[in-house]
């Protein structure tokens, strides 16, 4: 009957059937244009269009889209409810949940971020993200100790495709917590498989300037210059330094070097809009 409809025509449609009609070609249109929005960064005309196909008919590929347009917006309370609907909706689907505990991070409410992320380990709890997340989370709740076992975790399950942020990241908890033989472990870690990468050398620096070892943390803090110039934190730390060592036009050299750092990246005052 449907068919002979499409193919005769549509005159014998009752009211019901017709408003149906209209109501799903309303959809397509205002999801299509969401979408085209959302691709085009008008966020906005996004959130607008997609809210009201939703109005119309709940489907979770919009309230994902939704729920993109809401973070791109900075909205992320927002984007948390629409990201709790779907997992509602798709209770296994890991990927939800790692993306609310995301949300949940930057809205800093670690409680919500645990949460999520218990919900990802219950399914996957080999998952390296779920487990780097959820130290994340323990991390903001200064329980860093509960934070290294869900680190070593993640690096654990992921050794064939080494997570070095996860590396990078308990390095700096046990330096944190003043463990400064763990932290270096890892920073060693990381550099001889990695080279003179700048997190590991930054992470390097700070463990022997914990030290006390001044020479050491110098020489590292200047390899972070040669791997980044703009590393305004290295030639700050390396000023003090040479400065506590008594090399006055070194630490002067470092300062220079910082304001004009700081010059070049802070916005023009006088520019015209």
């Amino acid at each position: 009957m449907n068919f002979l409809r499409k193919l005769f025509g549509n005159d014998n449609m009752t009211a019901e059937e017709a408003e149906r009609e209209r109501q799903a070609k309303e959809f397509d249109v205002l999801k299509y244009d969401g979408v085209a929005a959302l691709h085009q960064n008008a966020l906005p005309y996004a959130v607008k269009c997609l809210t009201h196909a939703l109005e119309i008919k709940d489907d979770a590929e919009t309230r994902d889209y939704l729920a993109q347009a809401l973070i791109r917006s900075n909205n992320m309370e927002a984007a948390y409810e629409q990201l709790s609907r779907l997992a509602s909706l798709e209770p296994d689907n890991v990927r939800i949940w790692l993306r609310m505990a995301d949300v949940a991070y930057m809205m800093e409410n670690y409680d919500a971020m645990t949460d999520a992320c218990e919900k990802a380990i219950e399914i996957d709890s080999e998952n390296a993200i779920a487990n780097y997340s959820y130290a994340r989370a323990y991390i903001g709740k200064d329980r860093c100790a509960d934070a290294i076992g869900y680190l070593t975790k993640a690096i654990s399950v992921s050794e064939d495709n080494p997570f070095w942020e996860a590396c990078l990241l308990r390095g700096q908890t046990y330096l944190k917590m003043g463990n400064i033989e763990q932290a270096s472990k890892d920073a060693d870690n990381m550099l001889q498989q990695l080279g003179d990468n700048e997190d590991a050398l930054l992470l390097k620096a700070r463990c022997v300037t914990a030290e006390d070892d001044k020479t050491a943390a110098m020489s590292y803090y200047g390899r972070v210059i040669d791997a980044n110039p703009f590393c305004a934190e290295a030639y700050e730390k390396r000023a003090t330094l040479r400065e506590m060592t008594g090399d006055n036009t070194g630490a002067q050299a470092d300062r220079d070097a910082l304001a004009e750092l700081v010059a070049h990246n802070r916005p023009d005052e006088n520019k015209q809009e």
